[in-house]
C-alpha cells in the first residue's frame, strides 16, 4: 500500500486566471511562486512549499451545480480563533461575500466563493490532536457569530 506525507497542491479549472489569482492572494494571502499568463497558468503559494494551488485558465460554461462530481470545498488553516476574526474582519472590509460562519465538530470556519464559484475555507482548530478527537465528537455544524465566538441560534 502507498503511504503519503500529506496533500501537497490542488489544481483548479479557472474562466479568468487574473481574477482567481487576485482572489487567492487577497483572500488567502498566497503569494505568485510561477506564472505564465499567457499560457493561463499560476501558481501559487504560502511560502512553505514551492506552490500548494495551481490555476489553469481552461474552464469555461456554467458553474456545476451541487449534484456534479467535483470539489466540494478546499480548506485552508490559520494559526488560531483570533487569526480567523481577523481574517473575518478584513474579508468583509474587503467587500469579499462571507458565505457562512460555522462551529464544526473540529474547527470554526468561514466560507467564501471564489471568481467561479469554488468554495474555499479559512478555518482554526478546536482542539489539539484533533486526529485522535475528531473519531470520537458528533459532527456540528452550529452557525457561529466569529466576532464574539459565541453560537447563532
Amino acid at each position: 500500500m502507498v503511504s503519503v506525507e500529506r496533500l501537497a497542491h490542488v489544481v483548479l479549472n479557472v474562466r479568468d486566471v487574473r481574477a482567481a489569482k487576485a482572489f487567492y492572494m487577497t483572500v488567502l494571502g498566497l503569494k505568485v511562486a510561477n506564472e505564465n499568463i499567457a499560457r493561463g497558468m499560476v501558481f501559487l503559494s504560502t511560502g512553505a512549499d514551492h506552490h500548494q494551488l495551481a490555476l489553469f485558465e481552461r474552464a469555461s460554461g456554467p458553474t456545476p451545480d451541487a449534484t456534479q462530481p467535483g470539489l466540494i470545498h478546499m480548506a485552508w488553516r490559520v494559526a488560531d480563533f483570533t487569526a480567523l476574526q481577523a481574517a473575518h474582519r478584513e474579508l468583509k472590509a474587503a467587500g469579499i461575500a462571507i458565505e457562512s460562519t460555522i462551529r464544526h465538530a473540529m474547527t470554526h470556519s468561514l466560507y467564501v466563493r471564489d471568481p467561479d464559484g469554488h468554495l474555499v475555507e479559512l478555518y482554526s482548530d478546536r482542539w489539539e490532536n484533533g486526529f485522535n478527537i475528531f473519531s470520537s465528537m458528533p459532527n456540528q455544524n452550529d452557525p457561529i457569530d466569529l466576532e464574539t465566538g459565541e453560537l447563532v441560534s
